[in-house]
C-alpha cells in the first residue's frame, strides 16, 4: 500500500495508476489499510506530472473530508457523492459517484456538502474551544492556540503532532523564536517556552517587570528582541527606550539596554496603544476615552 503509486509511475503505468484513483474501491481499501493522508500522497504523485481535473477534484474531496475520514473510514461513499455534486457532468466522477452512491440517500437535487474545487482545502479538527490564532513555521508545520488552553503542533498535511499543555487560561497568541523554539502568552497572565516539538521548557509572569522578563530570557537563551517586537503592549526604539503599558492608565518608559524604568505617565483612562513617533522623541497613546495623547521623551 505504501509504494503502490510510486511503483506504478516507476514502470510508466500512469494510465493503472489513474483509474485506481478514480476508483471507489480502490480508495476505501487504501483508506481503510492506511489513513487520508496516504491516500492523498497517491494523488500527488501522479499530479506531480501535470493537472488532471477529475483526479484533482477528487484529492480535494478527500482533503476537504479528511478530519471526518480521521474519526469514519466508513463515511467515504457519502463524501464523495456529496462533495463532487457540482461535477457530475464529467464522465469519471459521475462512475466514481454511481459506485459510491449511499443506498440510504434519495437522489441529490442540490449539493449537501462545501463542493471539491472551491476555496476550502483542508479542515483541522482538535481544538474543543474557539481557535485564538495560527502561524506557519519556517519547516512548514502549522502551529495553532485556542481557548481551550492548549496550542497545537500540526505537520504540512494536517496530521496534529503535539499538543501543548500548561497554560491555565485562554492562549491569547504565540511566535516562533529565531532558534526555532516557540512563546505563547495566555489570560492567565503567564509566558510559555515551548521546544521546537513542543516540550515545556519554562514559563514567566506576563506582567513582570521588563527586566526580570530580559532577565528570564537571557536565563532560557531566547530571543527577547523577537518578544518585544510581537508583544501588544510594549513598543520598542532602540535609541530611546521600552514602552509598557498594561491594564490601566499607566505607561512606562524602561531602558531598552537594562529594563530600569526611567519614566511613567498617567493617562484620565485606560491606555489602549502606544508608539514611539519621530525616531523615539515623541510618545503617542491612545486611550479608552477617545483621547490622544502625545508625549514628549526626556532622556
Amino acid at each position: 500500500w505504501d509504494y503502490l503509486a510510486y511503483h506504478l509511475l516507476e514502470a510508466h503505468k500512469r494510465a493503472e495508476l489513474r483509474a485506481a484513483l478514480l476508483d471507489y474501491r480502490y480508495l476505501q481499501a487504501k483508506l481503510d489499510a492506511r489513513d487520508a493522508n496516504a491516500l492523498l500522497s497517491d494523488f500527488d504523485a501522479l499530479l506531480r506530472d501535470g493537472d488532471d481535473k477529475p483526479v484533482r477534484l477528487v484529492r480535494q474531496a478527500v482533503s476537504m473530508s479528511a478530519h471526518v475520514l480521521t474519526e469514519y473510514k466508513a463515511a467515504l461513499a457519502h463524501q464523495l457523492y456529496g462533495r463532487l455534486y457540482a461535477h457530475k457532468e464529467l464522465a469519471e466522477i459521475a462512475a466514481l459517484r454511481a459506485q459510491s452512491a449511499p443506498h440510504a440517500l434519495l437522489p441529490m437535487d442540490e449539493p449537501t456538502h462545501l463542493q471539491a474545487g472551491g476555496h476550502l482545502l483542508r479542515t483541522l479538527r482538535g481544538h474543543w474551544g474557539g481557535v485564538s490564532g495560527a502561524l506557519e513555521l519556517r519547516d512548514g508545520r502549522l502551529l495553532s492556540w485556542s481557548s481551550d488552553k492548549t496550542l497545537r503542533l500540526w505537520a504540512a498535511d494536517g496530521t496534529e503532532r503535539a499538543v501543548l499543555r500548561g497554560h491555565e487560561g485562554w492562549v491569547r497568541g504565540a511566535l516562533e523564536l529565531r532558534d526555532g523554539r516557540l512563546l505563547s502568552w495566555s489570560a492567565d497572565r503567564t509566558l510559555r517556552l515551548w521546544a521546537a516539538d513542543g516540550t515545556p521548557l519554562g514559563a514567566m509572569r506576563r506582567d513582570a517587570s521588563p527586566s526580570e522578563l530580559r532577565a528570564w530570557f537571557a536565563a532560557h537563551d531566547a530571543d527577547w528582541g523577537t518578544f518585544i517586537e510581537n508583544w501588544e503592549r510594549y513598543a520598542l526604539a532602540p535609541e530611546r527606550g521600552l514602552l509598557a503599558w498594561r491594564h490601566g492608565a499607566a505607561l512606562h518608559l524602561y531602558s531598552a539596554e537594562t529594563g530600569e524604568e526611567l519614566d511613567r505617565f498617567y493617562a484620565d483612562s485606560e491606555i489602549t496603544v502606544a508608539c514611539f513617533l519621530q525616531g523615539g522623541a515623541v510618545v503617542a497613546l491612545g486611550c479608552e476615552n477617545g483621547q490622544v495623547i502625545f508625549l514628549k521623551v526626556n532622556l
